[in-house]
């Protein structure tokens, strides 16, 4: 079966929303996802919003976390946006590797946008809107992500681990992920729009 679950949802995103709200109420489709580190420029990535209100208009230049479920393929997928400028953003891509709570360790050989039977986290930092440049790709090569709840609306969760980051150049330096957490809406794949 395929997964492109998790690209689907970033795909999805051209039919959904956000809030500029920075700690929003947790309730309906609103989700936020956020996590300190260092390396890729370091700071702090927290992204938080209604993916339901996203258009193609918004995609990229407002915020939002979402989740995204798969039974068949085993996975939950958390995605997240942050814009930078009107033209870059960070997005954070998490495939998580169980489908009920409970603790699971990234890969270093996941990529969790094609991925399906793995664990693993990427972070693109200073992405351009039209996907053709980036200041830094990062993934994490080692860590866990603690599935805290789980249910057919919702996910939560804390993540921490290390790995690397790299440049538009292929220069690479080492990135460290702390203080992770996430609580967002979740849809099964069969709630995806179809491609």
């Amino acid at each position: 079966m395929k997964l492109r679950v998790i690209a689907v949802l970033v795909a999805a995103v051209a039919v959904a929303g956000c809030s500029d709200s920075p700690t929003p109420p947790v309730v309906g489709f609103n989700g936020a996802l956020s996590f300190t580190f260092t390396g890729g420029g370091g700071g702090t990535h927290s992204a938080s919003g209604d993916f339901t209100t996203i258009t193609s208009a918004n995609l990229y230049t407002a915020p939002w976390a979402y989740g995204v479920r798969s039974d068949a393929d085993v996975v939950v997928g958390v995605v997240s946006n942050q814009p930078r400028t009107l033209t870059t953003h960070d997005l954070t891509v998490i495939a998580i590797n169980r489908l009920t709570p409970g603790t699971a360790s990234f890969s270093a050989t996941c990529d969790p946008e094609v991925d399906t039977a793995c664990t693993g986290l990427i972070f693109y930092r200073g992405q351009s809107n039209t996907f053709a440049t980036f200041e830094f790709f990062c993934i994490l090569t080692s860590g866990t992500v603690n599935l805290t709840a789980l249910s057919a609306t919702r996910a939560q969760g804390t993540f921490s681990g290390n790995g690397f980051c790299f440049d538009s150049a292929d220069n690479s330096e080492p990135f460290t992920v702390t203080d992770g957490g996430f609580d967002v809406a979740v849809l099964s794949e069969s709630q995806l729009p179809s491609e």
